[in-house]
């Protein structure tokens, strides 16, 4: 938007353009060299998004790891006393704690998504929960058989499965579970990018 103002105000300087149209009484430039402002403004706010998005993933899936590796080897010295403690080399161990670091930094991309794309931070929140919960919520008051084909395809059910251990009949796999929470992020992402690019070109 500033570099639209600018332009507006101050013509484009280019071969047979007057640098001071006010005085010498010249056009100002045609309507071909907006259109190349637009598109250098447009083409400057997807790679800040891109940029964006990439600094939240690499950024968030390493905090959340170390976070989860970090929770689950303290929880598990403490259960060892008690002769209930799990080694990450147990069936689906390794899997779950890594999958958790995934599944919040699909998390984070999804909200920053929806923040892009709402740019108001109750409602950015508002809609973050509301996208992630209020589903599971909606379809478990559908009657039996469309809530039986619907509820594992919700945000929360299906992303949860990557780092449950006990399947429950019916549910999707841990990693089918979480590509379509990954999908629910890209759409927000998508959203975002559209949203960002229309409203400051």
């Amino acid at each position: 938007a500033a570099v639209l103002e600018l332009a507006q105000a101050a013509p484009l300087a280019g071969p047979g353009w007057p640098t001071e149209p006010a005085r010498t009484g010249a056009a100002r430039p045609p309507a071909v060299a907006w259109a190349c402002v637009l598109t250098w403004v447009g083409a400057g706010l997807t790679v800040l998004m891109m940029g964006a998005s990439i600094a939240v993933l690499v950024a968030t899936l390493v905090l959340a790891e170390v976070v989860c590796f970090v929770a689950f080897l303290s929880c598990q010295a403490l259960l060892q006393n008690k002769g209930v403690g799990v080694s990450l080399s147990d069936p689906g161990a390794l899997r779950s704690v890594v999958g958790a670091g995934l599944y919040l930094m699909a998390a984070a991309l999804l909200g920053f998504g929806l923040g892009a794309a709402i740019r108001h931070t109750a409602g950015g929140l508002s809609a973050f929960f509301g996208i992630l919960f209020a589903p599971s919520a909606i379809v478990d008051l559908l009657p039996t058989h469309l809530r039986n084909d619907l509820i594992h395809y919700m945000p929360a059910n299906a992303g949860s499965q990557i780092f449950t251990i006990d399947k429950v009949k019916g549910a999707l796999g841990p990693w089918a579970g979480l590509g379509v929470f990954c999908l629910y992020a890209v759409a927000a992402l998508v959203v975002g990018f559209l949203l960002t690019s229309v409203r400051d070109a």
